[in-house]
């Protein structure tokens, strides 16, 4: 039979499966990788993590044809959790202001931005706080195997978590942040609490990581002096685009995941998990909203 063998592994080897009812599970999934997370709220701790490639390890197969594979043969989805959140990792959305949102000009308005392929739906989820909308589209093929699976799960769009995540601890000061996940940034400019910009880019070099960067701050007329840059998500300090940043950015530095939530060990040779990695998969996505 086949067992789905996970590229990084975080576990509690004195963690009981009888004890996920009352736990969350969270899965974070894109068409390069699968991520899960089991949230242990009674010990405020997370006792497993796991990355599974999809574009790399199942090569032969359509991305939702290896997260069924994944999903279907992994001990954990013949548990029982207390929830389950899926947060998806798709390039296709924009955030709209409340105001002017339309359930029924959803995919008019997503249009504008980006044209939804026939073979994805369309889904939202609001901010409250923002008074924003953010309006995205993800594959049926996805929406298919996730509800096999997990029917009642929730679904958020991982800009919204993001954006939930990094806003409230921006307010009364001007913030860049950049959030790096399968060769992509996501760039993010908060003024006092309030979203003044999220684009996303793909990149392949550390040149095309810092141009649009400092884009931004162009555009936006930042200093880059005195408004700092926040780096989260799989971005390492000894890494090449870390460094390219500190060339041209006084104030560089690494922001943290707001829970202070326990993380597993590591198996085999994997470093302890820094504390601004998976920022989106290790943040409930409905807490303290």
């Amino acid at each position: 039979m086949f067992h789905p063998t996970p590229l990084v592994r975080y576990a509690d080897p004195a963690f009981s499966q009888e004890r996920t009812r009352h736990c969350s599970l969270r899965l974070q999934v894109s068409e390069h990788e699968l991520s899960i997370a089991i949230y242990d709220s009674m010990t405020d701790s997370f006792p497993l993590i796991e990355r599974y490639p999809i574009r790399k390890g199942y090569a032969q197969l359509k991305p939702q044809e290896a997260l069924a594979r994944i999903l279907q043969t992994h001990a954990l989805t013949r548990l029982t959790f207390q929830s389950v959140e899926v947060i998806l990792v798709t390039p296709a959305y924009t955030f709209v202001p409340l105001t002017l949102f339309e359930p029924v000009a959803a995919a008019e308005l997503l249009a504008l931005n980006h044209i939804p392929s026939e073979a994805d739906c369309v889904s939202w989820e609001r901010m409250e706080a923002q008074e924003i909308v953010n309006i995205f589209s993800w594959p049926l093929a996805w929406q298919q195997v996730i509800q096999a699976q997990f029917p009642q799960a929730r679904i958020h769009h991982y800009a919204s978590v993001l954006a939930k995540n990094i806003l409230p601890d921006s307010i009364g000061e001007t913030r860049v942040c950049v959030h790096v996940q399968d060769f992509r940034e996501d760039i993010i400019v908060v003024v006092d609490g309030k979203l003044q910009l999220f684009n996303s880019y793909a990149f392949q070099s550390p040149e095309d990581f810092l141009y649009f960067i400092l884009l931004a701050y162009d555009r936006l007329g930042l200093n880059r002096e005195t408004v700092p840059l926040r780096l989260l998500g799989e971005i390492e300090s000894g890494s090449a685009i870390y460094a390219s940043c500190n060339k041209y950015i006084r104030d560089v530095n690494f922001l943290n995941r707001k829970a202070p939530s326990a993380v597993a060990s590591p198996e085999g040779d994997a470093d302890v998990l820094p504390k601004h990695f998976y920022f989106n998969l290790l943040h409930s996505s409905d807490e303290d909203h």
